[in-house]
């Protein structure tokens, strides 16, 4: 298991459903044109990133260098997944500025709460962590509400925690491969315990905290840190095999909640794109975030 993430979020006043150019204030963002569509909140700094609907193979390969296989707490067997719906995703995960204008407490007070020291990376563009599912999940409710209320967001969209099958393919933006960057890790792609490279990534230092987002190059798709830096709370509840099928989620279980993406702490197998980790919901440790997705929930 690895350390968890939080659920990221982000003000969410200008979204359009054509070109990153448009600057008109939108109350409905509809639907991206072409994959990677950018559109960002100029107030706030923040983007997110346009993910088609689309079919994938969720999970590694029986050959992928140290895949957790078929019998462990969170196997990794791969399953079809269809999504039937595209969704923004958060550009970066969520960083401390957002956190701080939609909760209204600091990076030192949610440490407080998780009794943990870990992080001293303080800043408005340092993600939040020390934040629990729990309260990943109320960030974006909050701003739901804040942005429906303002009639900057149609009620036909909502802002949540990514479901497992959406992370993960937001993640491999199309790839195959065991990360978005190919079949090896090295500190010069992610922040993680660079002493630690995956399948014969060059071995760099252990930095050890957080960064600042957006450090490292983005997948296909323009989503930075999708490998290490903090690991991010997905919706659904653990299971030990993947969910598959059409839209999959689950929302039912027991107090562990799933965390994707690895984070500064760990070695690099743990920030491959099949990795599957997960926490106690009420639980907001060091190198724990999340990034919040933009998603269509009626007509």
């Amino acid at each position: 298991m690895f350390r968890s993430g939080v659920c990221a979020a982000l003000v969410f006043a200008v979204l359009s459903s054509a070109s990153p150019s448009r600057a008109a204030e939108v109350a409905d963002p509809g639907d991206g044109t072409k994959a990677g569509e950018e559109s960002s909140n100029k107030g706030l700094g923040l983007s997110f990133c346009w993910c088609p609907a689309g079919t994938f193979k969720m999970g590694s390969p029986p050959k992928e260098v140290n895949r957790d296989p078929r019998g462990s707490i969170v196997e990794e067997e791969q399953v079809d997944v269809t999504l039937t719906h595209g969704f923004w995703m958060a550009k970066h995960e969520l960083t401390q500025a957002a956190w701080e204008s939609v909760m209204h407490t600091t990076l030192d007070q949610q440490r407080a709460k998780a009794l943990s020291a870990d992080s001293n990376s303080v800043g408005p563009r340092f993600p939040i962590v020390c934040v629990s599912h729990d309260e990943a999940m109320e960030f974006c409710r909050k701003l739901t509400q804040q942005e429906h209320d303002a009639g900057r967001l149609s009620k036909n969209w909502e802002f949540r925690l990514p479901t497992e099958a959406q992370w993960e393919y937001a993640c491999r933006a199309g790839t195959k491969t065991a990360t978005h960057f190919g079949d090896s890790l090295s500190s010069e792609d992610a922040n993680f315990n660079g002493a630690k490279p995956y399948n014969k990534g060059k071995a760099g230092p252990k930095v050890l905290e957080e960064r600042e987002v957006g450090q490292y190059k983005p997948n296909a798709w323009g989503l930075y840190d999708m490998h290490g830096n903090v690991s991010e709370w997905c919706l659904d509840f653990q299971t030990k095999s993947l969910p598959g099928g059409t839209d999959p989620v689950v929302l039912m279980g027991g107090d562990n909640r799933i965390e994707r993406g690895g984070d500064t702490y760990v070695a690099g197998r743990h920030c491959r794109s099949a990795a599957r980790g997960y926490g106690k919901h009420d639980f907001g440790g060091a190198g724990l975030g999340f990034r919040p997705a933009l998603v269509f929930v009626s007509k």
